[in-house]
Order: structure tokens, then sequence, then C-alpha cells
């Protein structure tokens, strides 16, 4: 499977940083390893947390690549935001329109406090 390249490429743009989280998106032509990108990815980064999804058209390093094979991983370094992980089977998703308490339940998240607006810095200013 192209993760074992993809993950060394990405290793090799993000040093030294080691990223917290790992969004990791991967062809249907993959179909037979998606369980094994977790574990190909945890190797190299094995700190990071691990999101990935199936995908039609994958998008990464500047290109998309349609209804081809493709693998892309995107990490970050989100400085102090905590990361929570979960799963959601096609038996486990909610309705759209379904309430936000709806979804945090399902997906074990607790309510956050609203945002706040706390001014803008100087020298920052909202576009026109």
């Amino acid at each position: 499977m192209r993760v074992v390249r993809t993950r060394a490429e990405l290793r090799a743009a993000l040093r030294p940083e080691e990223p917290s989280l790992i969004l990791a998106f991967v062809s249907e032509h993959h179909r037979a390893g998606y369980r094994d990108v977790p574990a190909l990815v945890g190797c190299e980064f094995g700190t990071s947390l691990v999101l990935g999804c199936s995908a039609r058209s994958v998008i990464g390093a500047g290109r998309e690549i349609e209804d081809g094979r493709a693998v892309s991983l995107t990490a970050g370094v989100p400085p102090g935001i905590p990361s929570h992980p979960f799963h959601l089977g096609a038996d486990r998703l909610r309705e759209p329109g379904d309430p936000e308490a709806a979804w945090r339940a399902r997906i074990g998240v607790p309510a956050a406090p609203q945002p706040q607006d706390r001014g803008r810095e100087p020298g920052c200013s909202r576009p026109a």
C-alpha cells in the first residue's frame, strides 16, 4: 500500500516536529488495506492520533487524484487542542439534522463552552 511511501514523505517534511494529529484519506482502490492504515502510520508516528476515511478523490501535496489509487496524509501540530478519537460505523450514524447534543452523545465528547469574541489583535481587520 502507498501508506508506507507517503508516511516517509510526511516524516521528511515534518522533521523535527512530531504531529499530534494525522488525517488519512485513502482511495477505495486500497479497500482491502483500510484496517492496516492506523498501524502503518502509527509505526512512524506512534504518539499521533490518526483519523481517516475512504475517498473517491484524494487531494494532497498540491495534486488531486480522481478515481485512481491514492493516499494522502495531512498532519498538524495544533497547540493545546485536545483530541478525542472515536469511530462511527454506518450503523451508528445519526441524521445530519439531529441536534448537537445527539452527535456529542454518540461520539462521547462533552459539551464545550460557547466561543467568546475576545476582540481583534491590533492591525487585524475583518474582510469587507
